[in-house]
């Protein structure tokens, strides 16, 4: 059963939807990750650590020049850790030079391919860009990579609802989003109480229509 054209929807929403995964960009931070499996395992130095935690509290602050500087100096020096390429995707995607942060992510899932941040970032920069099934795919990695990760939950429901006229299965990922977070998301609660409304509505039409 498909409600692919069956859903309206509104400016508000769609304004809303967008202004959440503008926040997500930053909120989805990726963490400095280990060395990939065929790089040297000896640990990563105190000096790149802090230059790590510098260069997000750049780009919580937004100074977002300075985070570049920093994670540049990061992936040339460690190049086998992935989390310095995800945030330095971020800072691409920050400024649309999509191409420049795609290339970060997919050198991030190279060295370390079960990243689910580097995944989860992938699919958020193919959505803006308009390649919808590469996106999906993308977060059904990160989700492979680990179930739990609630944000590839949460915007892979904004895929599918939004982008792709799959309620049914969108309804799904936010509401394991919320039982991951195990916190009230206004928002999120507002979608899925939407989106049961919008389900119930379509399935009672089709019954009609079947008369």
């Amino acid at each position: 059963m498909s409600y692919a054209n069956s859903f309206s929807r509104t400016p508000r929403r769609l304004v809303a939807v967008v202004c959440a995964l503008l926040a997500l960009s930053l909120a989805g931070c990726a963490s400095m990750g280990t060395r990939g499996k065929d790089a040297a395992m000896e640990p990563v130095p105190e000096f790149a650590d802090r230059m790590f935690q510098a260069a997000l509290e750049d780009m919580r602050a937004g100074r977002m020049e300075a985070a570049q500087a920093r994670l540049e100096t990061l992936t040339s020096e460690f190049p086998t850790l992935p989390g310095p390429w995800v945030n330095l995707g971020i800072v691409h995607a920050q400024a649309e030079r999509d191409e420049e942060a795609l290339a970060a992510f997919q050198r991030a899932t190279e060295v370390a391919p079960d990243f689910p941040a580097a995944w989860n970032q992938t699919g958020m920069l193919l959505r803006r860009m308009g390649r919808f099934e590469e996106a999906d795919k993308a977060y059904a990695t990160a989700l492979e990579a680990d179930p739990d990760y609630a944000l590839a939950h949460l915007n892979r429901g904004v895929l599918l609802d939004m982008y792709m006229g799959q309620p049914i299965e969108a309804l799904s990922h936010f509401e394991r989003y919320l039982e991951l977070t195990g916190t009230d998301e206004g928002q999120v609660n507002k979608w899925v109480a939407e989106l049961r409304l919008r389900i119930k509505a379509a399935e009672g039409r089709e019954r009609v229509a079947e008369r």
